[in-house]
């Protein structure tokens, strides 16, 4: 569940399009399986730890899309690297550098046609 520090706004807001790598594509029966196809538990966590707003679509049984926003912790002085958005960035980072993000290969497509 993502965390609820929007005291301050939400701010940071992007929205993403995986689409899988390898063909022929894997069709999903539902948009948990989808997540657990393209991200590790540990992935999964991290979004939902860090972010202040997630959502999350299946598109056409085998793209997954999800736009996230983060709030702030509102600590007067705060680092960005210690705030959500910050924390999001460093712990995907960690988990990429050992190799803890992705359960299988996918191509990122931003996307501006928000969830939310």
């Amino acid at each position: 569940m993502p965390n609820t520090d929007n005291k301050f706004g939400v701010f940071n807001k992007t929205t993403h399009i995986l689409h899988q790598s390898s063909e022929p594509a894997k069709q999903f029966d539902n948009l948990e399986d989808a997540k657990k196809w393209f991200f590790t538990d540990q992935a999964l966590a991290v979004h939902d730890s860090t972010c202040t707003q997630l959502e999350w679509e299946l598109i056409e049984n085998k793209k997954l899309k999800y736009t996230m926003a983060w709030g702030t912790k509102g600590t007067p002085g705060i680092k960005p690297s210690e705030d959500w958005t910050g924390q999001y960035d460093k712990q995907k980072l960690d988990l990429i550098g050992s190799n803890g993000w992705a359960k299988n290969p996918y191509v990122t497509e931003q996307s501006k046609e928000h969830l939310f």
